[in-house]
């Protein structure tokens, strides 16, 4: 590593670390720029035609305790009404074999195009989603299943809240688009929807992030 990678590199470990809060949220694709709609809903219909995509994320393959995560994409870009339509269905599975935990969404992205000048245009785009997520808890293991000797193989005496939870999700989003460059704003669960099992209150916090790009 060079000197000047060296000095960037303690620059944003620094940056981290005097970080007061962290928050983590949602299935991140490596390929991330492979699955736009994801991304942000404006997005949708940036091509000018027509466009499907699939990706799929399989993260700590060999440990039982992964993350397994399907995400279809569909967009179509109607250019007598500047607008564009989408669909995008997700699904994240937490655990290699028991699968205790999963989460499906699935939304629909309408987006509008304004343009600029001769070489570049703006398009906005709103998501409206339904996600539901389910906890089994037939594939949990508790401690009054164990003694000194291991497993005893008998069933739980715990009370469980509800496993399933469903709401709706709102996101929106602009994109400017330019001949060699593009940047980009969205703001996903704008609702902060409440995701709890339990009795208690638990939002789901807004996600903004930026795009950007140059050819």
């Amino acid at each position: 590593m060079s000197k000047s990678m060296q000095k960037i590199f303690y620059i944003f470990t620094f940056l981290i670390g005097f970080s007061l809060t962290t928050q983590a949220q949602d299935a991140q694709f490596s390929q991330f720029y492979a699955n736009q709609l994801y991304l942000n809903p404006a997005f949708a219909g940036s091509t000018g035609g027509g466009r499907m995509g699939v990706n799929y994320r399989n993260q700590w393959p060999q440990l039982e305790a992964n993350y397994v995560t399907y995400s279809f994409a569909f967009d179509y870009y109607f250019e007598d009404y500047r607008s564009s339509i989408g669909f995008i269905a997700k699904q994240d599975q937490q655990g290699k074999t028991t699968q205790p935990f999963k989460s499906t969404d699935l939304g629909l992205i309408y987006s509008y195009l304004i343009p600029i000048n001769e070489t570049t245009v703006v398009q906005a785009g709103l998501q409206g989603s339904y996600s539901m997520k389910s906890l089994n808890y037939n594939n949990l293991l508790f401690p009054d299943q164990f003694n000194n000797n291991g497993f005893l193989g008998t069933p739980t005496g715990e009370e469980f809240p509800k496993n399933n939870v469903n709401y709706i999700d709102v996101s929106a989003g602009a994109v400017l688009l330019a001949n060699n460059f593009w940047a980009g704003i969205s703001a996903h669960h704008l609702n902060q929807p409440d995701q709890s099992f339990f009795d208690q209150e638990s939002k789901l916090p807004t996600k903004f992030s930026l795009q950007a790009g140059y050819r």
